[in-house]
């Protein structure tokens, strides 16, 4: 029989898990070199905190990306990763081509300084992003601070701090150009947590929001994916999250 309105179709988010059957991880890794790693084919790749490059790993279907993905730890409290993909697979199965290139260097020197800078390069036309553009190609550079200062035995004090830019790359729409800023803080203890971080997609007058379509988008924006597209003027949030 027919649903009762207002509970028929459309009402509810669409969670769209699709139906497939697919490899997520399928690679040779090579550590013959002192503190690398070096892994070639497809792999489920979780750089920095995932922002611009992540797994999506809330859905059924991780992303996944078939390349070459070098890490370093030869010096000291840094990590260097660097890798070019050839190939994406969404979260929805969606397979594309690509040029990406990957470079994020992370230092830890102590735990209330910690430091990454950061290089995404998109060579993809169509990256998923409905945006009404006919060529998407994107780069975004930009770094992040983060620590936590111990006030006591029993207690932290978190911070941190991330600026990028997006701009167009390759053939990609000049009306590409889009900030980022995060900023956030809060405080830790035995027993749990409570922080507040204000984060902003910018855009370019409104022609263009700032885009992550590699990224784990859900852990920022929801689990909805109602924002998986940012709209062209741009998205700004504030969250609270309190954990034990």
């Amino acid at each position: 029989g027919t649903v009762p309105s207002p509970y028929g179709a459309g009402y509810y988010p669409l969670v769209a898990d699709p139906k497939t059957t697919d490899f997520n991880r399928l690679y040779l890794d090579y550590t013959g070199l002192p503190h690398t790693l070096v892994r070639f084919g497809r792999q489920l790749v979780r750089i920095d905190n995932q922002r611009f490059i992540g797994d999506y790993d809330f859905a059924q279907l991780p992303q996944a990306f078939n390349g070459l993905l070098v890490e370093n730890a030869s010096v000291w409290q840094m990590r260097v990763t660097a890798g070019y993909f050839a190939r994406v697979r969404n979260a929805f199965a969606a397979q594309a081509d690509t040029d990406t290139v990957v470079l994020n260097a992370r230092y830890e020197p102590s735990p209330l300084l910690k430091v990454a800078g950061y290089a995404y390069l998109q060579d993809q036309p169509d990256t998923g992003s409905v945006t009404g553009f006919a060529d998407n190609s994107n780069r975004i550079l930009g770094g992040r601070i983060w620590g936590g200062w111990k006030v006591s035995d029993a207690l932290e004090l978190l911070y941190s701090a991330e600026l990028a830019e997006q701009r167009d790359y390759a053939d990609g729409d000049a009306r590409i150009d889009a900030p980022y800023r995060r900023v956030g803080g809060g405080l830790a203890a035995k027993r749990g947590y409570l922080r507040v971080d204000w984060e902003q997609l910018g855009s370019n007058e409104g022609q263009y929001g700032f885009q992550t379509p590699l990224g784990s988008t859900q852990l920022f924006t929801g689990r909805a994916d109602i924002f998986a597209t940012p709209p062209a003027r741009g998205l700004e949030d504030l969250r609270t999250q309190i954990g034990v």
